[in-house]
């Protein structure tokens, strides 16, 4: 449970002080409360929320993707091309590739 922790000034939270001299309608004070609560909250999750793909990409099957699609499968990364097979096989001809046989 996140408690939410704001002193009043004249009515109004610490937060919206700058909105003080100004009449705040009931959605924006609505908008302003739920932000600073649903950031609360999020703050409270982020230690167990980081351990997950915190593992780096920089080498192996994970790391590649299609150009094309972001397929991890069947990769052709040849001359640089790093394009899936069946991406490879629409685009073979406008990328200048001929089958001779």
């Amino acid at each position: 449970m996140v408690r939410c922790q704001t002193s009043f000034v004249s009515g109004r939270p610490s937060f919206l002080s700058s909105y003080a001299t100004s009449p705040l309608s009931t959605e924006t004070f609505t908008n302003i409360a739920f932000t600073k609560i649903t950031i609360l909250t999020m703050n409270s999750n982020m230690a167990h929320e980081t351990v997950w793909f915190s593992h780096p990409r920089k080498f192996g099957k994970g790391s590649r993707q299609c150009r094309v699609c972001s397929s991890r499968s069947g990769l052709i990364r040849k001359y640089g091309l790093d394009i899936c097979r069946q991406c490879f096989r629409e685009k073979a001809t406008d990328i200048g590739f001929n089958k001779f046989r």
